[in-house]
């Protein structure tokens, strides 16, 4: 494949760990917290709803990385299909017992650009500005065929009703769906900053805020 054709994934504020065919895979460095961690799985109904196993091989690795047993592994849920420019699928999974969650972003093609990231929601060694925190999100820029453009996505606990990012200064408003939320956002380059601040909405009014340029 030429390279005018390949993916290029850039994410800011974030420890990449490696590039496999496109998709960056992420980890967060609370993760060494599994023993201390509360199990967060059961605030994602999209996780522990009866549902086929389904079992992603390009996630395998990750999978293993991050110590998930071998049901875990072929547990992964599909929270969209057909998203964005690359027809992608924002795949989610559970590992050590329900502490750890990953989600991923996969394109139609490995090629196609995508990330993964896992954390543990309930960790005591995430920083103050993300404890808490009821939702996690991503916002990587990629370079495709003379193209920038930056897909926004990640997952939601079931009690938040709205999220909105900044986006060159205005809010745009994020789908959520099955404790998915993804927004495509073609010509958009977070290195520039041109995704900001995005903000969810919990039941009952709170609001919670991520910045995606500070990763805080």
């Amino acid at each position: 494949m030429r390279e005018s054709q390949r993916a290029r994934v850039f994410i800011a504020g974030a420890c990449v760990a490696g590039v496999i065919a496109g998709t960056s895979f992420v980890a967060s460095g609370a993760l060494g917290s599994s023993d201390a961690a509360r199990p967060a799985e059961d605030s994602f109904s999209a996780l522990v709803a009866p549902a086929p196993a389904h079992f992603e091989p390009e996630l395998s690795d990750l999978a293993k990385t991050v110590g998930a047993d071998s049901l875990e592994a072929r547990n992964m849920r599909v929270l969209g299909r057909n998203l964005g420019t690359f027809n992608s699928r924002l795949i989610a999974f559970s590992a050590n017992a329900g502490k750890t969650i990953c989600y991923a972003l996969l394109g139609q093609k490995s090629s196609d650009p995508g990330a993964s990231y896992c954390y543990q929601p309930n960790s005591g060694l995430l920083p103050d500005e993300l404890a808490d925190q009821h939702f996690s999100v991503m916002a990587p820029q990629h370079y495709v065929q003379g193209q920038y453009g930056t897909q926004l996505f990640g997952v939601a606990f079931d009690d938040v009703v709205k999220i909105r990012a900044e986006v060159k200064g205005e809010w745009v408003n994020v789908p959520v769906k099955d404790n998915g939320l993804f927004l495509d956002l073609p010509g958009v380059r977070t290195r520039n900053g041109e995704v900001g601040v995005v903000e969810a909405t919990l039941r009952g009014g709170l609001k919670q805020f991520y910045d995606t340029r500070t990763g805080l």
